[in-house]
């Protein structure tokens, strides 16, 4: 290949982790080769997707269900986005429950994961009244949910978006 300018190479639309590529350090005004893999370990990492999170530790009798999730990385914050059922038990007002994150960490300090719970109950007229979405430290990988409805017994659609960093 030598003798041969950049602009007569034929194209190619992937690379391979090992493949070389030319390139210019201006620090040392040199020409060098890297990888095409170590061009991304210095990078911040990114991912995205669904995920289906392992409810734990519900209180009260209640019943969650799990309707969706997605979650997105940017380096080392993440961000999860959860659709859910809650029914609350006969005579409960109050339900407390653990949901498993996309990406593992451990949590030593609640305020590692914050998030926001919104919850629409089916009976008109109803709300809940206060909510919590935290990071579980005595479950170190968990998020920790609870909310209180002013009504017993009561099914409600609800999201959770929470954001928590990889620690």
């Amino acid at each position: 290949m030598a003798g041969v300018k950049v602009t007569d190479l034929t194209s190619t639309s992937t690379a391979a982790v090992d493949d070389i590529m030319y390139i210019v350090d201006t620090s040392s005004n040199t020409s060098k080769q890297i990888e095409v893999q170590d061009i991304y370990s210095g990078m911040p990492q990114f991912a995205s997707g669904s995920y289906t999170p392992v409810v734990s530790n519900e209180t009260n009798n209640s019943t969650i269900t799990i309707e969706g999730a997605l979650y997105s990385r940017v380096g080392d914050i993440v961000t999860v986005t959860i659709k859910l059922i809650v029914i609350l038990d006969t005579g409960e007002t109050t339900t407390n429950f653990n949901l498993s994150l996309p990406i593992s960490t451990t949590f030593t300090d609640r305020d590692e994961l914050i998030g926001n719970f919104v919850a629409y109950p089916s009976t008109a007229g109803a709300s809940f009244s206060q909510s919590n979405v935290q990071a579980d430290i005595t479950n170190t990988d968990l998020m920790q949910c609870s909310f209180e409805s002013d009504l017993t017994a009561d099914t409600m659609a609800a999201s959770i978006v929470a954001q928590y960093l990889i620690l």
